[in-house]
């Protein structure tokens, strides 16, 4: 009875009814924390008129009482990382043993407000990052179609491929390490590096921008191009995402998700402007007058963006090694199949606008293509994400990919301009719902980066391999399509076997 205790909840009778851990509760006269209460500690004291030390109430006064034995500051949080929290089991042993036990505090932060001001401009920051970055990697196309036909016509279109491929790979593989950066917290930057990454990589971006410019050689190209502009979008892509989970809590999907449709309207704005601008001008002044709405762009993303300092990690984060993760089949098979889709996925974006000049299909909707096939994956990229929050992103990704795969042979089709504008408008959305949703499909925040290296390394390989089949199919393209459709195809497979072998782990399919 000297002894004073700590509840960090008090489970309803109900529960302590069907639970033999909690039948030792069932006599004792307790009262629920209210809401309102859980921010404070309360002391456990007798209830008069009942007798033995488990007839307990919770006091309605602060404790003052500051001594170690007595009191327990409440620093811990109720997250479905931490299984010890969920179940109460080992509340109820500190219980039991007459100990004290943290109290749940809310999994808001105090003073959090939704959204806001702050919200806003880092949404809106965010959308003009996906912009200049995986919409600028996704009008791509027009620079393949020009470059063959044009500035490096003695190359052949796996070689002019590597541009593009190298600045996907990079573009991912270096969003791992801004990743880290943005979560890096030193005394000297207690919000981490997010000004360095986003800034940095603004200015690497403008740059190469305007070496592309000056260009002469092939090798050049590839260095700004491909490799420079690269390593500076994958600085600013996962930051500018990151942020956003600082001031969206309960509206995060819509934040990430209105942010997200930048990559398409990029991809909607740079083939019109360059194939435009490519037509009427030089190819350095054409490259400059982009670079130089890129760089209008980057300055306000710099004024409008702001960090708070990184939420604390939760205990054991720091020991988590991502490489034990290659040891679990449905992870195995998600990368798997992550993989064999993304080789398959950027060869219909790369060479579509070559594909329809080749087939001679009406020169406005071959230079409209592009920019038909990323409209269409704004829609792709917003209503799956809608389903996929009810019956789960398995289920909405699996049937979109394999369609994705199936939907890249009606390109042999595509010899009018009806036949290119049905392709780009059904590949457009299927092909955005895969980018939206394979993120999901990785449960935790150590797994969704593992990703980004098997999906960066695919993207680099895939679309050159299909340059490299085009040598044997010139006319027909018929090479490349087989091996684009099939390559999503068998990662649609290597994804179904993963979702059914974590449904039967979980017990659920709602994945």
């Amino acid at each position: 009875m000297g002894k004073t205790l700590l509840c960090a909840d008090v489970p309803s009778p109900e529960s302590r009814d069907r639970d033999p851990d909690l039948r030792w509760l069932s006599g004792s006269p307790v009262r629920p924390v209210r809401p309102y209460e859980t921010h404070s500690t309360y002391r456990l004291q007798p209830v008069p008129g009942h007798g033995g030390e488990s007839s307990m109430t919770i006091g309605a006064a602060l404790t003052s009482d500051h001594d170690a034995s007595t009191a327990v500051q409440s620093s811990v949080s109720l997250s479905e990382s931490n299984p010890a929290m969920s179940d109460g089991k080992d509340e109820l042993k500190a219980l039991e043993e007459g100990g004290a036990v943290p109290a749940p505090t809310s999994t808001l932060p105090p003073g959090f407000v939704e959204g806001g001001l702050r919200g806003y401009l880092n949404v809106f920051g965010a959308w003009l990052t996906l912009i200049i970055t995986f919409g600028y990697n996704a009008g791509f196309g027009a620079f393949q179609d020009y470059y063959k036909a044009n500035k490096y016509s003695h190359k052949s279109s796996s070689d002019i491929a590597w541009v593009g491929s190298i600045q996907l790979w990079c573009l991912f593989t270096m969003s791992i390490i801004s990743g880290t950066l943005y979560d890096k917290v030193t005394s000297l930057e207690p919000k981490g590096y997010f000004r360095y990454t986003i800034g940095g990589g603004s200015v690497l971006l403008v740059f190469c921008l305007f070496m592309v410019s000056l260009c002469k050689e092939f090798w050049q190209t590839i260095l700004a191009q491909g490799f420079g502009m690269g390593i500076a979008m994958g600085f600013m892509f996962l930051s500018s995402i990151s942020v956003l989970s600082q001031n969206w809590k309960r509206r995060r999907a819509f934040a990430m998700g209105f942010a997200v449709t930048g990559s398409s309207i990029g991809g909607v704005i740079f083939p019109i402007m360059i194939n435009r601008l490519l037509a009427k001008k030089p190819f350095g002044e054409a490259r400059r007058v982009t670079a130089y709405l890129v760089l209008g762009c980057a300055v306000v993303i710099n004024l409008l963006m702001r960090a708070s300092p990184p939420p604390p990690k939760p205990p054991g984060a720091a020991n988590v090694q991502p490489l034990k993760f290659f040891r679990e089949p449905p992870f195995i098979l998600a990368a798997t199949g992550a993989f064999f889709v993304a080789m398959g996925l950027f060869i219909a974006l790369f060479f579509i606008q070559f594909f329809l000049t080749i087939k001679r299909v009406d020169p406005t909707i071959t230079t409209y293509s592009l920019a038909i096939l990323n409209a269409a994956s704004v829609f792709g990229r917003t209503i799956p994400n809608a389903i996929a929050d009810r019956i789960g992103p398995f289920k909405v990704l699996l049937p979109t990919v394999t369609l994705s795969g199936a939907c890249v042979f009606i390109m042999f089709a595509a010899n009018s301009s009806a036949g290119a504008t049905v392709f780009a408008l059904l590949y457009g959305f299927l092909s955005g719902a895969y980018v939206s949703l394979v993120g999901p499909v990785f449960v935790s925040t150590v797994r969704m980066g593992l990703p980004f290296v098997f999906i960066g390394a695919a993207a680099l390989i895939g679309s050159p391999i299909a340059g490299q089949l085009l040598i044997r199919t010139p006319i027909t393209f018929a090479a490349p399509i087989v091996f684009a459709g099939c390559s999503m195809l068998l990662g649609a497979c290597f994804l179904y076997f993963s979702w059914r072998a974590q449904a039967q782990v979980k017990g659920t399919s709602r994945i």
